[in-house]
């Protein structure tokens, strides 16, 4: 089996290093790092605890969550926010070695795909330049909300064909929200998949906090992982879920349940 990891929104409210601690002991490879909680001089603390518990307990941190790509109304990139996100990124991938920066299309009611294309592309293009100079590779995931101008995977494979050494990372939810298929993607290009569940009917109105564990909502994920395998992925994968009420239940429980889900699934 690949190596399965735990994305920081699963525990979003408890600090990296015990997220890493509680991943580890659940049998994760590592984590998946969320910027929100490690970006900024606040947090600077927060970012060396998490540095010296790698060292102290191994484990990986295989990516960074997440660059938002921001296009203004009239489709235009949003440059001042991406000039004061992109170098801090970098800099805090670096100093948790991950090897991998995730980027979104941020959401903009009433910008179309075809407004927001050329600034989503240029944002990619500057992003990929600083990321080269770190050694840091980025994975471009679309977000299947409504109001997201790249909202689908032809969308996503569109915005990507200038950008052959930028690689897709797929959630299962946003794929399913979406109404799309894991098919539509060559493995090749597929540098990680998340993977999550959802009670909901597929619809662009579902919310990351609608998500739950895998096996306890209607996505269907054995199709997906099917999907995948016959594509020839055998890329690692991570369980990412915005739920509020795991973030209220103890960490260690809520690692070992989403663990078990995870391997349930991919042996299944």
């Amino acid at each position: 089996m690949n190596e399965l990891y735990l994305n920081g929104a699963t525990l979003m409210t408890t600090p990296t290093p015990r997220q890493l601690e509680a991943a580890l002991k659940a049998g994760f490879s590592g984590i998946e790092a969320r910027a929100e909680r490690l970006r900024g001089k606040e947090k600077r603390g927060e970012l060396e605890a998490t540095a010296a518990a790698l060292k102290a307990m191994g484990g990986r941190v295989l990516s960074l969550n997440s660059l938002g790509l921001q296009v203004l109304p009239g489709g235009t990139l949003d440059t001042r926010k991406l000039g004061a996100d992109l170098p801090e990124l970098l800099d805090v991938a670096a100093a948790l070695g991950a090897g991998l920066l995730l980027v979104v299309p941020l959401r903009a009611a009433g910008v179309s795909f075809e407004v927001a294309l050329e600034g989503i592309r240029e944002g990619l293009a500057l992003a990929q330049a600083a990321a080269k100079t770190y050694g840091i590779r980025l994975g471009f995931e679309f977000l299947g909300f409504a109001d997201c101008p790249i909202n689908t995977a032809s969308r996503a494979l569109e915005v990507m064909q200038p950008f052959p050494e930028v690689g897709f990372v797929l959630d299962s939810c946003h794929v399913y929200a979406s109404g799309g298929s894991f098919r539509d993607f060559p493995a090749h290009r597929l540098h990680l998949v998340h993977l999550n569940d959802c009670p909901r009917p597929a619809s662009m109105a579902i919310e990351d906090g609608d998500r739950v564990l895998p096996g306890e909502g209607q996505i269907p994920l054995r199709q997906y992982l099917q999907d995948l395998r016959l594509s020839g992925y055998n890329g690692s994968w991570s369980l990412e879920i915005f739920n509020e009420t795991l973030w209220k239940d103890d960490p260690e429980q809520v690692a070992f349940r989403g663990f078990h889900a995870l391997r349930s699934l991919l042996l299944g």
